[in-house]
């Protein structure tokens, strides 16, 4: 927690150094939990019942997220009991779903209560995954309870979903297509978005978005059938994939290119239980699809020196590797090492970026909420894609290639 004396002296930073943003209100870095490790604040049943055939689906909030859960389940010690006896099952977790689950060896027994144990070591998660990380929670116990159905888990049958599909063309703002003036040397923030601290940058692409939604008639469920299952939507020629919120029908995909999908519902107990059509979309907006050069770039009419665009290593230009760009301007310096300033991201809070304005991504805040089971994100972004329904434009941000860096996560 900041000292309020340290918060007076962090907002007078931030008010000193001036910023114009092209910043999604989705991504805003807070100043305590980014820094911590990978451990559990959160690890609990999702669900008060499950049917005897069922998956224990379970919800959890991570600090730092960075490594997601996969490798912080050898340090979560979880144990069924019913009538006092152990329930032989472990803890799964699937990669596409993003979701963690116990599942039992054999059916569980119906209409019974099932007490659960639940131990986490984080400080052997800290260690083992995130040495570097601030241990920022302890270990904890915890106990709860589910209880069986009479019945195991329905045959279901689902409609054909509705597909649309619509395209969009906006600025790329990524470390390759922008080019720079005046020592401005973008980097990428702890949102993924570029800032800088001099001179001019501008976009010199326009990027074209196909966007597909699918939408299956929604099905009235119990919530133990509901937890069960997920909605998705698949590429057919490509990995991506978008899952639903939990109890959600609605799924959604981005793409540079024409593509096809279709929409699935998986079970975590029984796995995939339909399958829709395939379809392909985008065939006549090839035209408009992908990247497209900008001719007269907008934001470079104020440069006093010569444009250059420079190589990066991933997250920031490197101003030893520039290389000059566009027609010569009479009296620059045409190796673009225009120093006149050091244009070091490391220098303020913040800096110049790209107005964002025009964007419409919604506000979420940053709460130190999960994003499991209807919950919204926390230190920095929502980043569970099977628990969470982003915005077209954070989705869209992602396929740019924008990443944020170390998060509190939720699934």
């Amino acid at each position: 927690m900041l000292r309020p004396s340290l918060v007076v002296v962090v907002m007078a930073l931030v008010a000193s150094v001036p910023a114009t943003a092209w910043a999604s209100t989705q991504c805003r870095p807070t100043f305590d939990q980014c820094s911590c490790s990978n451990g559990l604040e959160e690890f609990e049943p999702a669900v008060s019942t499950l049917a005897p055939d069922g998956v224990i689906r379970f919800h959890a909030v991570q600090y730092g997220g960075s490594a997601g859960l996969e490798p912080v389940l050898p340090f979560v010690d979880v144990r069924v009991f019913a009538n006092s006896s152990a329930v032989d099952g472990a803890l799964e977790y699937d990669e596409a779903l993003d979701i963690v689950v116990w599942r039992p060896n054999a059916p569980l027994a119906p209409g019974t209560e099932h007490s659960v144990s639940i131990g986490i070591d984080n400080d052997a998660i800290s260690d083992a995954v995130d040495p570097e990380g601030v241990h920022c929670i302890g270990d904890s116990q915890a106990a709860r309870s589910v209880t069986t159905t009479l019945e195991p888990l329905p045959e279901l049958a689902f409609e054909d979903p509705v597909m649309s599909e619509e395209s969009s063309v906006a600025e790329a703002h990524d470390l390759d297509t922008v080019v720079c003036c005046d020592d401005a040397y973008p980097s990428l923030d702890d949102c993924g978005e570029l800032r800088w601290f001099e001179g001019e940058c501008s976009s010199v692409v326009n990027r074209g978005t196909l966007h597909v939604h699918g939408e299956l008639p929604p099905i009235e469920l119990e919530s133990h059938v509901e937890a069960d299952i997920v909605v998705r939507m698949v590429r057919t020629d490509g990995e991506e994939f978008d899952n639903a919120p939990r109890g959600e029908t609605t799924a959604d995909l981005w793409a540079h290119e024409p593509m096809c999908a279709r929409m699935e519902v998986v079970s975590l107990a029984r796995g995939v239980l339909w399958e829709g059509p395939e379809q392909c979309f985008g065939e006549g907006m090839a035209d408009v699809l992908g990247d497209h050069p900008i001719e007269n770039p907008g934001g470079l009419f104020g440069c006093e020196g010569q444009p250059y665009v420079c190589e990066h290593d991933g997250d920031r230009w490197d101003s030893e590797r520039c290389d000059p760009w566009g027609d010569p301007v009479p009296g620059a310096d045409e190796s673009g090492d225009d120093t006149r300033g050091s244009g070091s991201a490391d220098e303020g809070l913040t800096g110049h970026g790209f107005d964002s304005s025009a964007g419409g991504a919604e506000d979420t805040g940053v709460g130190p909420n999960a994003t499991g089971d209807g919950a919204s994100e926390g230190c920095a972004c929502n980043s569970d894609p099977s628990e969470r329904r982003s915005s077209p434009w954070l989705m869209a941000l992602a396929l740019l290639g924008v990443a944020g860096l170390r998060r509190r996560r939720g699934f």
